[in-house]
């Protein structure tokens, strides 16, 4: 944590709502205020599940390997993350093996992939 972010962070504990410190109340009805949202928005209706499988493949499709993901996910291992939340399309895996197989036969850069530690 930069000192920035500790300066902000303590700001933020200082001045948290409640007598419990809390930065964010409670989300009441999750599902409601999302099928507000969506209908504001004028886009399909989503549930809190659907973001969180969103979530998952974006990291994913971003190259996330999914060891990272499962915990962020609340899984004890990435079993899950591979098999439901975690799969890719086709084009997007092949994105990824081909980035990846690029980078492999690329000499180590400083300038490209920061500080080689010897």
């Amino acid at each position: 944590m930069t000192k920035d972010q500790g300066t902000r962070l303590k700001y933020a504990l200082e001045h948290a709502q409640e007598e419990k410190g809390q930065l964010f109340l409670d989300w009441q009805n999750v599902r409601r205020d999302l099928r507000a949202a969506c209908a504001k928005l004028e886009i399909p209706r989503c549930s809190p599940n659907d973001l969180r499988r969103t979530c998952a493949t974006w990291l994913r499709a971003a190259g996330t390997p999914p060891h990272l993901i499962a915990p962020l996910m609340g899984h004890a291992d990435s079993r899950m993350v591979e098999r439901v939340y975690g799969r890719l399309e086709p084009v997007t895996l092949a994105k990824l093996t081909d980035s990846s197989r690029a980078r492999s036969s690329q000499p180590r850069t400083a300038a490209r992939d920061g500080p080689l530690n010897l």
